[in-house]
């Protein structure tokens, strides 16, 4: 593809990601959460046997410490995640959701597979297998690791 206008796969990337989160608050609004904010909860709902703490949520999904602070601040304040410190180090904290939080899995499991649906919805497993591939080296390209 020599003639790839690579300002348009930006800007369609761009849009995919604008779209994507803009689908992604309407599934959920009804619950009162925002998109990343059901992502965040199912994320530590699927954690809930041992805790999860902020740590590993953000080597996972790689949010920021400060956006991942003040979210998780935001859905304990909503009382659907509960904070324990570490056993033998009081700075660390072991993330749980509540009776609350457990409360919403289902919703938020159902409205995360609609919008997983609609985005990837028409594509064949093959083509999903190579979009995968492609992200993953488009991140190892933009990765620290790669800057010359």
């Amino acid at each position: 593809m020599q003639d790839t206008d690579f300002d348009v796969l930006v800007r369609d990337v761009r849009h995919i990601v604008i779209q994507f989160e803009a689908l992604a608050n309407q599934s959920v609004a009804r619950s009162g959460l925002t998109g990343v904010q059901a992502y965040l909860l199912l994320y530590i709902l699927h954690q809930s046997g041992k805790g999860t703490s902020l740590t590993e949520i953000q080597r996972e999904l790689r949010y920021s410490k400060s956006t991942l602070s003040a979210t998780v601040k935001r859905l304990r304040d909503m009382g659907y995640v509960r904070i324990v410190p570490y056993a033998g180090d009081d700075r660390r904290k072991i993330l749980f959701a509540t009776g609350k939080g457990e409360e919403l899995r289902e919703f938020l499991e159902q409205s995360v597979s609609e919008v997983h649906h609609r985005l990837y919805g028409g594509f064949s497993g093959t083509e999903l297998d190579t979009l995968s591939r492609m992200q993953k080296r488009m991140l190892r390209n933009l990765s620290p690791e790669n800057q010359d």
